[in-house]
Formats: C-alpha cells, sequence, structure tokens
C-alpha cells in the first residue's frame, strides 16, 4: 500500500500522463526543473522518457531488480546534471547512452558478483534458444546503436525508439525531413550490415521487427517511477539521497556513471575501452580528424550467416561459414583481408555519363573505356555490368518503361541495346546503307513512346527504329555534315533539331515532314528539351543562355540570358545545368521551367557528368576519378556519402609497428585506417598530392599546388613549406631520405625552359630550408626519384631513362636507357644490393646493380589487357618482390629464385601504389578505383643457402 506521500505522487502522476507531452520541450522542461525545483517539470520528462530508459535496461540486464536500479540510477544522473545539459541538445540521445552505459556496468557488475566474466552478446544462465537469441540481438544492437555517429544515432532514438514520426524528428533535431529520412534509411542498413559481421542472421524486416518502438520500449510501473520522482526531488532540495530511501545499488551506478566521463560525453571511457587496440594510433591524431565509424550506404546484397542452430562445430571458421565482405557487405576478393573504401558507386574509370532509369531506382553509369553499369540507387551497389569493350560510351537512354538501355559508342555504326532486368545485349541496331565497319558512329540515342527509338549518326542521318522488331522505319536526312542536337517528344511523334546555324526544327517522325522553323533561337545550341506533357521545347547554349517556345505554336514564351552572378556553366542533362557559382559551389538550375534549384552543399572534385533522376529529387554526379555521389535536389546534400577516398590512391604506407595504414590521394584527403578490418580511424582534409612519407610515418610531404609542404602527422599540423626554387612547374615525384631529414622533390618537364630551371630538388625536411639542386633535364612522362637504403644514393626514373645520382655533390653515376617514354618507377631492396626497375610503357620488371646499373635479371609480368609496371615494392625482409600492372593485378615473386608467388586480383583499374607491412605478411596496393586492398601474404621459410635478395648468376624470366 502506498503511503500518503507516495498517493500524492501518484495524483500527480495520473494528472501529468495527459499533459506532459504538450507541457513543452525537453529544454524548458529541464529549465523549470533547475531553476523553480518544478516536480511535476521533471515527472513530465519522466512520462515521456521513461519508457525508452527502462527498454534499454531490461534488454541489457536479464535481472528485473538490476534494470530498475539502473533505470533509477538514470534519471538520477539526470537530476544531478539537468544544469550542465546544454541547450538544444537531444535529451532522449542523451538519455539513452546514459541509460546503456549504466547498464553495461551493471552487467560487469553483476557478472564479478557472480563469480563470472561479463558477457552482453549471450546472457548467463538457461533459456529457451529462441530468448536466447533474441537476448543476444537486443544486446549487440544497443551496442551498435550506441557506435553510431551522432547524426545517425539520434534520429534513431528519436524515429525508433520514442516512436516519433519524421517531422517531429525533423522538428526536434532542427533538420530538414528529407535528411531525417535518409539518415534513417542509412543507419538502418549499416546497423544491418555490422549485426551481420557479428555472427547474427538479420534481414531487413526482422531489423525493422526490432528497431519498432514496441520492441525497445517498456512501460514503467507507477512505485519506479515515484521512486525516481524522489530521488529527484531529494536533489533539488538538497538533502541526503542514502538516509531517504535511494538504495545502495542505485547511488553506486549513478556515481559510477557520472565518474567516468563527467557525462558530458559519457560514452566517451566506454569506447575507448572497446577500441583499446587502436586508442594509441588514434590518440596520436588531434581533434581536426573524424574519427567516426564507418558509414556504409546500405548493407546491399551481404550475404548472411544462417541462423545459429548451437554452438559452432569444432574446427569450422568463421572464413569457412561466411565469405569475407568489407564493411559495405560486399565481397572481398580471393586473397584479400580488408578493403579499406568502397565499391559502392565506383565504377573504375572517369564517368563520362550518366542516366536514371524512368523510376529511379537505377542508375547506368558509362566511362571513356566503355564500361557500363548499372547501380542501385537506394544503397549505391552495381546491380550488373553490362559492357566492358574499349570504346567510349557517348549517349545512354532508358526506355520510357524502363526494361530497355541504348547506348552509342564512339566509332561504332550502330546502337546497342540491353535487357536491363535480364543483363543480356539484344541484336544491335544497324541503319540500311552503313558498314559493319567504317569511320561513321552513332552520336546520339533517346527512346519515344512505345517501342520507338530515335538514333542520330555521324554521317548526317536521324534513324527512327521499331525496337521490337530491330528494324529501322525511317530516315531523315536533315543533319548534314554535323550531327547537331535534337530531342524527342514524349510521344515519339514530334522531333525538334538544330545544327550549327542555330535554328530550331520541328519535324513530324512519322511523316518525315518539317513543322515549323521556331524564332529567336539562343546562338549556338547545345541542347534542346521537351517537357514532360511536350508542349513546351527548352533550347540554351553553353553559356546558359536559353529560350522556352510553345511547340503547337511556335511562339517564344521566355528567354534567360546568361548568368549575372558570374556563375559558370559545367555539364547539362536534359533541361538542366549544373553550374559553378564564385564561392566554388555547384548550382543546378532548370531551363526549361526557368528556376534555381539548389545550390550542392558539398565540393566534387573533377566533375565530368551528372544526370537529374526523372522525379527531380536526386542529381548524380560523376567525376573523372570513376566516383559517382548522390544529392538531394531539395536540400542539396549529399544522399549517400561513403566513407572512402573519392578519387585514386597515391600513397599507402604502415606505421612503424604495423597498426594503421595511411592513405593519401587526387581528392585531397590523407586517411588512417585499421588495415585488419577496415574501419577509417581519421583523416585530414585538403592536403595535395603527390605524396611520400617518411620511414617512421612521421613527417608527410604533399606536392600540390606546385608548393611542396611538410605536414606532422603527430599532430596533423602543417610543420614547414619548403623554399620554392626559381622555374618550379609542378611537382611530380617526392621522397625522404632513409634518416627523413631530407625530402626529393622531381619538377615536371618544360621543353621550353631555361638552362639551370630546377629538375630535382633536395630540401631539409626539419625546416624545408633548399639544399642542392640536380642539374638535369627530366624526359618524358612522370617523374619519380627514390633514395637508397643508405641514403647516399638518389634515383630518378622517367620516360627517357633511369639515372642514380650523389644527392651531396648531384653527379650523375650512371643511366639506364631504352625506355617508352611513359615514365618509371623503382624500388630498392632493403639492404641495398638489388634495384628493381619497372617501365610505365613495358611489361618487364629489370633487377639491376645499384652500383653499376648492370641489368642482372629480368621478370615478365603476363598483363593480359593492357602493358606496363606502374609500381614496386619489396617486403621488409627482403625476400619478396611485388609489382602492378597496368591490367588492374598484383604479382609477387621471390627474390631469391625469381618464382613466381601469387598473382593477385580485385582492383577495377591499376594499382599505383604498393606497400609491405613491417612484418612482411600483408601487402597493400593503392588503385585508380579509389580503393586500397590489403592482401595476405604467406611468409616465406629460410633460403637454404645464400643470402636473401641473391640474384642467380643467369637471368631468367618466368
Amino acid at each position: 500500500m502506498a503511503n500518503g506521500a507516495f498517493a500524492d505522487v501518484l495524483r500527480r502522476l495520473r494528472r501529468l500522463a495527459g499533459a506532459a507531452p504538450a507541457d513543452g520541450t525537453d529544454s524548458h522542461l529541464l529549465t523549470r526543473f533547475v531553476d523553480h525545483r518544478d516536480e511535476e517539470a521533471f515527472a513530465a520528462l519522466l512520462i515521456r522518457h521513461g519508457p525508452l530508459v527502462r527498454g534499454v535496461c531490461r534488454q541489457i540486464l536479464r535481472d528485473a531488480h538490476e534494470a530498475d536500479d539502473a533505470f533509477q540510477a538514470t534519471f538520477l544522473v539526470l537530476a544531478r546534471k539537468a544544469r550542465s545539459i546544454r541547450q538544444g541538445q537531444c535529451l532522449a540521445a542523451w538519455l539513452y547512452r546514459v541509460a546503456y552505459h549504466i547498464a553495461v556496468q551493471a552487467v560487469a557488475s553483476l557478472a564479478r558478483r557472480r563469480g563470472a566474466e561479463p558477457s552482453r552478446t549471450l546472457p548467463h544462465g538457461p533459456g529457451p534458444e529462441d530468448e536466447i537469441l533474441v537476448r543476444e540481438l537486443y544486446a549487440v544492437l544497443h551496442e551498435e546503436v550506441d557506435r553510431l555517429p551522432p547524426r545517425y544515432r539520434l534520429p534513431v532514438v528519436l524515429s525508433y525508439f520514442e516512436g516519433r514520426t519524421n517531422e517531429e524528428t525533423a522538428r526536434e533535431l532542427g533538420w530538414p525531413v528529407g535528411t531525417v529520412k535518409t539518415r534513417l534509411n542509412r543507419a538502418r542498413e549499416l546497423l544491418r550490415v555490422r549485426l551481420v559481421q557479428r555472427g547474427l542472421s538479420v534481414s531487413a524486416g526482422v531489423l525493422m521487427a526490432a528497431l519498432a518502438p514496441a520492441a525497445l520500449t517498456a512501460p514503467v510501473s507507477a512505485p519506479l517511477h515515484g521512486a525516481a520522482l524522489n530521488a529527484a526531488r531529494l536533489v533539488a532540495t538538497g538533502r541526503p539521497l542514502a538516509a531517504n530511501g535511494v538504495s545502495a545499488a542505485v547511488l553506486s551506478f549513478a556515481d559510477a556513471a557520472l565518474k567516468t566521463a563527467g557525462l558530458g560525453k559519457v560514452v566517451l571511457v566506454v569506447a575507448l575501452l572497446v577500441l583499446g587496440a587502436l586508442a594509441a594510433g588514434v590518440g596520436r591524431w588531434p581533434s581536426r580528424l573524424n574519427d567516426e565509424p564507418p558509414v556504409p550506404a546500405s548493407a546491399g546484397e551481404a550475404p548472411a550467416e544462417p541462423a545459429r542452430q548451437g554452438p559452432r562445430p569444432p574446427g569450422r571458421t568463421a572464413q569457412q561459414e561466411h565469405p569475407r565482405v568489407d564493411p559495405f557487405g560486399d565481397s572481398l576478393p580471393a586473397g584479400a583481408l580488408a578493403r579499406l573504401g568502397t565499391l559502392r558507386l565506383r565504377h573504375g574509370a572517369a564517368v563520362d555519363i550518366l542516366a536514371f532509369a524512368p523510376d529511379g531506382r537505377l542508375l547506368a553509369g558509362g566511362s571513356r573505356d566503355g564500361a557500363l553499369s548499372l547501380w542501385d540507387t537506394a544503397s549505391g551497389k552495381e546491380v550488373r555490368r553490362l559492357s566492358g569493350e574499349y570504346h567510349q560510351i557517348t549517349s545512354l537512354a532508358f526506355s520510357p518503361d524502363g526494361r530497355l538501355l541504348a547506348c552509342a559508342e564512339a566509332g561504332r555504326p550502330a546502337v546497342r541495346v540491353w535487357d536491363v532486368e535480364a543483363g543480356s545485349e539484344r541484336p544491335a541496331l544497324r541503319g540500311r546503307g552503313t558498314r559493319a565497319s567504317g569511320s561513321g558512329s552513332v552520336r546520339k540515342v533517346g527512346f519515344g513512346s512505345g517501342n520507338t527509338l530515335v538514333s542520330a549518326g555521324s554521317d548526317g542521318t536521324l534513324r527512327l527504329w521499331d525496337v521490337r522488331t530491330g528494324r529501322e522505319v525511317r530516315q531523315l536526312s536533315v543533319l548534314g555534315h554535323e550531327t547537331g542536337t535534337f530531342a524527342l517528344a514524349p510521344d515519339g511523334r514530334t522531333l525538334a533539331w538544330c545544327g550549327p546555324s542555330g535554328d530550331v526544327r520541328l519535324w513530324d517522325m512519322q511523316r518525315g515532314i518539317l513543322l515549323r522553323r521556331l524564332a529567336e533561337p539562343p546562338g549556338h545550341v547545345d541542347h534542346l528539351d521537351f517537357s514532360s506533357d511536350g508542349t513546351r521545347l527548352a533550347a540554351r547554349d553553353a553559356r546558359g543562355t536559353g529560350c522556352c517556345w510553345e511547340v503547337r505554336t511556335g511562339l517564344l514564351l521566355s528567354r534567360r540570358s546568361a548568368d549575372a552572378s558570374a556563375r559558370v556553366p559545367l555539364a547539362s542533362d536534359g533541361p538542366f545545368v549544373l553550374a559553378l557559382h564564385p564561392d566554388g559551389r555547384l548550382g543546378l538550375t532548370d531551363c526549361l521551367a526557368n528556376k534555381d534549384l539548389c545550390t550542392l552543399q558539398g565540393q566534387v572534385n573533377g566533375l565530368s557528368s551528372f544526370a537529374v533522376s526523372a522525379d527531380r529529387q536526386t542529381v548524380a554526379l560523376g567525376s573523372l576519378e570513376g566516383a559517382i555521389t548522390l544529392w538531394d535536389v531539395a536540400s542539396g546534400v549529399e544522399v549517400m556519402p561513403l566513407e572512402g577516398h573519392q578519387g585514386r590512391v597515391s600513397l599507402v604506407g604502415f606505421t612503424p609497428d604495423g597498426q594503421q595504414l595511411i592513405t593519401a590521394g587526387t581528392d585531397h584527403c590523407l586517411r588512417l585506417w585499421d588495415p585488419a578490418t577496415g574501419l577509417p580511424l581519421g583523416r585530414i582534409d585538403d592536403v595535395d598530392g603527390p605524396f611520400a612519407l617518411s620511414a617512421d610515418a612521421r613527417t608527410l610531404a604533399a606536392g600540390g599546388d606546385n608548393q611542396v609542404r611538410l605536414w606532422d602527422m603527430t599532430t596533423a599540423r602543417l610543420a614547414a613549406l619548403c623554399e620554392r626554387q626559381p622555374g618550379m612547374r609542378g611537382v611530380t615525384g617526392l621522397a625522404f631520405s632513409p634518416n627523413g631529414r631530407v625530402v626529393a622533390a622531381a619538377l615536371a618537364a618544360n621543353p621550353f625552359g631555361r638552362e639551370g630551371d630546377p629538375s630535382v630538388c633536395l630540401w631539409k625536411a626539419a625546416t624545408g630550408g633548399a639544399l642542392t639542386v640536380l642539374p638535369w633535364r627530366p624526359g618524358l612522362g612522370r617523374t619519380s626519384v627514390t633514395f637508397a637504403p643508405d641514403g647516399k644514393g638518389l634515383v630518378t626514373a622517367d620516360g627517357d631513362a633511369v639515372r642514380l645520382w650523389d644527392p651531396g655533390d648531384g653527379v650523375e653515376c650512371w643511366s639506364l636507357r631504352n625506355f617508352s617514354g611513359c615514365g618509371g618507377s623503382v624500388a630498392f631492396a632493403p639492404d641495398g644490393t638489388l634495384l628493381a626497375v619497372a617501365d610505365h610503357g613495358h611489361n618487364t620488371v629489370r633487377l639491376c646493380r645499384p652500383l653499376t646499373g648492370e641489368v642482372a635479371a629480368q621478370l615478365e609480368f603476363p598483363a593480359e589487357s593492357a602493358s606496363g609496371v606502374l609500381a614496386l615494392a619489396f617486403s621488409p625482409d627482403g625476400k619478396l618482390l611485388a609489382a602492378s600492372g597496368a591490367d588492374g593485378t598484383v604479382r609477387v615473386w621471390e627474390t631469391a629464385t625469381l618464382r613466381p608467388r601469387g598473382c593477385y586480383r580485385g582492383h577495377r583499374a591499376p594499382a599505383e601504389t604498393l606497400a609491405f607491412s613491417p612484418d612482411s605478411r600483408l601487402l597493400v596496393s593503392g588503385s585508380r578505383d579509389t580503393t586500397v586492398l590489403v592482401w595476405a601474404v604467406r611468409p616465406l621459410p629460410a633460403p637454404p643457402s645464400g643470402k636473401p635478395g641473391r640474384v642467380p648468376p643467369r637471368p631468367r624470366g618466368n
């Protein structure tokens, strides 16, 4: 029975049950409690967030009494810390994290009292298997939710744990509703793939059921409400807690939580304990680094482990049960341990053209290497690759029902048509009068209604096709010698065409007759587009000037002049223009509607193409580096920001302890990774290459903007600027001396340069002061520089020759010629007795004597589709030599016998940088496809005779 005081509490709770939700915001209620000791305000917070807190405690703790104590401790901590909670902070998420970590501490405390090891993933004690699996799921789920970055954890707690609508969550967080939806989708997929990686087979439906508010919350009894409210009253009035009914267990939990991290960031200590193995490496990186966990866009089609039916059989490993996948759920190639970065929305080559399917679910991308891929816009996963032939794709078009995809390729006189669902190619559409092989080609394709397709060829002919039969229906020889541009009305009956003279004409495609000429075109028309209902036609030129006509009458409706704000048009798709703002951001304009749609809130490196979905909600951007990004038109924010490099990777290097891997690329970003898991640990932005890393990984040299900068990797700060030399024209290669005291830079060749212009400069790594300049004019191709292991020699490799220099006096010691003119790479064996030389234009690796330049042996690189060896690396023990080819493969040989050790395939583009781990057990390759792969290299037994790196007396290839 409740006494009189408690009955009064119950009456107030019943009265507040209906009024609490409308009693103001969390911040307002906290202010009332702190400033006025308002118990009803605190009771409203109990009613509002109590089910969330108790649900977390009950799912972590099997003991009901322990869960109730953790519940009370959570709100006791709130009462104590109410004054320090920041204005506008999401209280629900704050309470969730406090409750979770108090419950985790309670699990450990309970296990210690029982003399057992704590376990959060599989509770002790007997019980049905289903119950154990459910508890395991929720324990791991809460752990992974706690690990989410705030931008994903906050909407998860509000929308799923507390059951708020997207609109309510958006108001609480001050975000657009579209942002809430996007981040919820990404958080849900991230949770699913992490649960799969933890050994729990979870489908999207099961995860949604687990994230239902009814499953995540628990009702709070009136006595429990009263106990928590009583503790808050005692805190507000300054009365002792233990003497007034607050249990010792509650006080112990609350005190431990308050001591952990001051609850400004209550989970920091726990997170560091979980990541203890990485703490030393991460601790060296300052707050400028983003050390949040990776955020994959989607789990995609990750293979799921079957539901557990009991203990795993002895001797059966996780690798045997479940194929290796990266953090995004994509399979790893054979021999790879991890992938740093992602394959999602990564084309592997410059993306020259993009096209959305009519329903927006698929995105087609084509490149100059002939690759044609289909991407799932929800997950970023590649659905299938339709073509890989070396013919640049110049035009793409989906049929109105999205079942067919037509493409035109440079140099081909036929239209290729693909069945999207089956991934099969239909017979090519080849017009009458065209030859199977010739100089003519199809330059543009477009679908009309039904089964009609229009193609424009370099022979000056427009052709109308029946795609169903593959038959050519009609020809219109209206283009002359220049194709011009054209657009087909949605009904497929009217075609608009504009030639080089600038006049816009409308044709009846069924009868092949000219309907009318349109007045006042904007000059040299680059694009024509019909409105969705076919009643209007828009034309524009490359400067952004445009016109809009009524199709039925030919009357000019509007005219838009070039942008007065100095925006520079970069690319066009349909009626849309993407222009560069003076502040460096990209703006999207609808020329047909004559209005600006949005400004993209982010940077895009090397824009090469873009496309807008039919519903005008998403814009896809393709880059010269092969990365595709998706953006929300309404808000201008990126829909699916994927963890990893956005451009080619040009540097990979291990820290001396082998626990972290440093990568850098053309996306002006340097990243730190865990090579064992592929998870990111930190990053530095705005760092331009080429790059070089000192042997102790403490200093990074970056040669962007014709200026060599030295970065202190222990603080992630710019340490020094190397003194500029007269005539510097751009840096093509960088290298540190073995002791890290000198940095050398190779400069780009200038065919019109004056005698004495610098070619290779040396600076002091500590201050950036100049040391010397080598008197040499480089040949063609990119020049690389490499120091000998003893630091007494410096090797340069360009398209002309490989040369060994004395860096002290700048004297050339020897040169090795007969190069292809494409540049070269070199690598020294650790003991300095061997120098490997690769020509970027040939499939050979020469092994030379460093003292004389004599070629002692030669290895053949059996490239299958492309020629050239791009990167070389010796293992630290000197037993292995690795080389990467232009065909994307990485090969390894034994240096003692020159026998092949392995061939690794997994990159979609050439790998341009290689590095072995300090123990020689791992090999890392960084590629133009934006990814880094970590390969397992089997250790070699000790050779029966001879020393590592010894070359046989007679050269031999493989």
